[in-house]
Formats: structure tokens, C-alpha cells, sequence
């Protein structure tokens, strides 16, 4: 398998329906919304037909699919495929369905997956049967029973290049405590087994378009509960589901509703360790903040405080001084710094910042020769938060 088919599969939940995506990026921070998208009508192709896999440095990856049938199951496996993209929790399996004959022209393997047990899924789905044969028919594969917190039990490690889960949500009616926790159970077990995981979530779901605390405490808190499975958000685009069917509502085969403007969040593993990390845009980073007291030997002495704390936190890691504040108190002159740490590369939990702030206070004492206040040491730094909802803080002055 090639980095740069692997790079490919992040698109290819989208690929039936070619659309004109604007990516988030920091020119647009809070105007990705509302994005119209272009659909063409898809072709057909045959796993006969298979052409090489153009990857993104003009090469190919000339591997062909053979089809097998597997005696008593209701599955076939592409056996030589390139790559492989894992589906978890597809409803009536449409969505597979819409997908499996561009993901055999382009030899990548597909395994689709359902909660229920084949028997109960074909009482429950009208268009059960007819969604298997379609996916089957182009040479992928079909599996029942699969627990998407469970991955791991299922299939070996990093066995996926990609996994998909569209609108994933607690069986019946359930308040966001519920779904956080499933959530983050699938970005857990999702971790193991694959070095993508792209997920889709109804309008303001996810949290990392939130423009405000509010809006990211009501929310699912997507990228922290990734960054806690080793996972960093590298990019958040507008979604539309219009080419199969929404047909799984609290387990029956009916419509639901996912907002006018839902999201794809896509998540890559954290390969700092491996030297291979990934940088990613302000507004995408997760962050976490605490504050800095310094006594100042004197009124107008000036030290790189964003340049000496970079120095002491990982690469992957940025800091950020957005304001400091002076005042008198009785041990002296004290300036107050506001130290944000930015996940831009590296998976930031609110643990990591902890561990971030106690070297920083050991250290720049020792750096500098400066000395800390100590009544203000050792407090826990802040829950994680979007960087974009970082000067919506400041503004509404809950910070410093």
C-alpha cells in the first residue's frame, strides 16, 4: 500500500456524487456553511474493467482485484486490492451500496457493516437484500453483527486504510451523554484499526465550527474525544448525504433528519513518534490554556516568553500568547501571560497539558531566572476547546 493511495482514500466516501467542496480554511473560518454542491450523475464500472490507481504523484498502482466467493456467506473479498476502506453502522447498507463500483474501479476493497444480525436486517430493510447483491456484485464485502466499539475484536490492527461512519447514534432516544460516549467509543476502537476515520455529523454536531463556548460545550466535543484516541482532526468540510438512503431511525427503517448544513470531519493518526506528523490549519487545532504569574525584577524588563515555552513542549505542539496583564501585589511586580497550547500537529488531551504546564513551571525559572508566584503553581490547565472560540473568550472576558 502506497502513502499516496492511502492520502486518496480520505475523498472517496465521495466520490459518486462529484461536488465542488470549498475546505474550511482560515479565510472562511465561519463561512464554509451553506455550500452548494454539484452533483453528476455517477457511472457504472466493472471490477473487468479496473484501471490503475493514478496516485497523486503521477504514478500508478497497477494492482487487480481477484474475486472470490467465500462458500456460506453472504460475501465476496477483492483479494489483491491496493487499499481497503472499513463502513461501520450503514443503515440498509445504501450508502455502501452507492459507493461499491467506484471503489472497485479504483481497486480498493470495501467491507460494509451493520449492527444487526443478517436475519433481523433483512426484516427490517426493505431494500436489504437488493443493497447486498449491489455491493457483493462489484466484489466487496458484507459483514452482520459488527459492533463498532468493538473494532478490534473484529479485525486486526491497522487492517483498514479508512473508516467510515455516517451519523453515527445511540440506538432509541438518547441526550448528548449517550452519544458522546459512543462516539467516543468508535474513535477508540476505530483507532486501532485504521490511520484514517472519517465521520459524519448532523449540523453543529461535532462542535469544531462552534463560534462560541456554549456552542462547544452542547456539542459532541468530536475532536477532543478523538485527540483522546490518538487522533487529530485534519479536516472539516460541508456533507451532503443525498446519494443513498437515510433510512435508519432508532432501528427502523425510516427517514431521520441531519440539519441543513452537516459536517465530514476527518481524523488521522498521531505520527509524531513515527516522524511523519501531520500539520494542521489554527482553525482546526485543538487547544488548551492556562495562565503564567512572573515576578519582573523591574518595570521595563522584556523576555521571549512564546519562544521560551516552545522550547519545552513537543514539536507538533504550538504555543500561543494572545494577552498578558501587570499588577502590583505584595510579593512585587507580577505580569500575567495567558500560555495557550495549539494540538497543530500533535493530538492534545487535557492530560498532555497538564504535563505541558508542570515543565514549563519547573523549567523557566531555571531558563530564565525569573521567579513564578507560588500561590498561582500547579492549578489543572483548561477543558480542551476550539482554537476558533479562543478570541470569542477573550472578548467576552472570561479569560485573564
Amino acid at each position: 500500500m502506497t502513502t499516496q493511495a492511502s492520502k486518496l482514500l480520505v475523498i472517496l466516501p465521495l466520490v459518486l456524487h462529484i461536488r465542488k467542496i470549498n475546505t474550511l480554511h482560515a479565510g472562511s473560518l465561519f463561512h464554509h456553511r451553506g455550500v452548494t454542491l454539484a452533483k453528476t450523475a455517477p457511472k457504472r464500472f466493472l471490477c473487468s474493467t479496473i484501471r490503475p490507481l493514478r496516485t497523486s504523484d503521477g504514478t500508478s498502482d497497477d494492482v487487480s482485484a481477484t474475486i472470490s466467493h467465500v462458500e456460506g456467506e453472504e460475501t465476496y473479498s477483492s483479494c489483491h486490492c491496493n487499499s481497503s476502506i472499513l463502513v461501520c453502522g450503514d443503515g440498509d447498507l445504501s450508502y455502501s451500496a452507492s459507493i461499491s463500483n467506484q471503489l472497485c474501479k479504483r481497486n480498493i476493497a470495501l467491507t460494509a457493516t451493520v449492527l444487526e444480525s443478517k436475519e433481523d436486517h433483512l426484516k427490517v430493510y426493505k431494500n436489504s437484500q437488493s443493497n447486498i447483491d449491489e455491493i457483493m456484485s462489484h466484489g466487496h464485502n458484507v459483514r452482520f453483527g459488527i459492533d463498532a466499539t468493538q473494532l478490534q475484536s473484529y479485525f486486526p490492527s491497522y487492517s483498514f486504510n479508512n473508516i467510515r461512519f455516517n451519523f453515527p447514534h445511540w440506538p432509541g432516544k438518547a441526550n448528548n451523554r449517550y452519544n458522546r460516549r459512543l462516539l467516543s467509543s468508535f474513535l477508540l476502537s476505530a483507532a486501532n484499526v485504521a490511520s484514517t476515520v472519517t465521520v459524519a455529523l448532523c449540523s453543529k454536531q461535532g462542535g469544531a465550527s462552534a463560534v462560541n463556548l456554549q456552542e462547544w460545550r452542547q456539542s459532541w466535543l468530536a475532536a477532543q474525544y478523538a485527540a483522546e484516541a490518538g487522533l487529530l482532526l485534519k479536516r472539516l468540510e460541508p456533507f451532503s448525504p443525498d446519494c443513498y438512503d437515510l433510512s435508519s431511525h432508532r432501528g427502523q427503517d425510516r427517514p431521520f433528519h441531519v440539519g441543513d448544513e452537516p459536517e465530514l470531519y476527518t481524523f488521522v493518526r498521531d505520527d509524531w513518534e513515527d516522524g511523519d506528523g501531520t500539520l494542521v490549519p489554527p482553525e482546526l487545532q485543538l487547544c488548551v490554556r492556562h495562565e503564567l504569574h512572573v515576578l519582573l525584577p523591574h518595570d521595563d524588563f522584556v523576555w521571549d516568553v512564546e519562544g521560551t515555552i516552545s522550547q519545552l513542549v513537543p514539536e507538533g505542539i504550538r504555543v500561543e500568547i494572545p494577552i498578558r496583564d501587570r499588577l502590583v501585589t505584595n510579593e512585587g511586580l507580577v505580569e500575567i501571560y495567558l500560555v495557550v497550547y495549539c494540538g497543530e500537529g500533535r493530538a492534545l488531551t487535557r492530560a498532555a497539558g497538564d504535563e505541558y504546564q508542570k515543565i514549563v513551571e519547573e523549567e523557566v525559572p531555571m531558563m530564565t531566572g525569573l521567579r513564578l508566584r507560588e500561590s498561582r503553581r500547579g492549578r489543572m490547565v483548561s477543558r480542551p476547546f476550539p482554537y476558533v472560540i479562543l478570541w470569542n473568550l477573550i472578548e467576552d472576558h472570561l479569560l485573564l
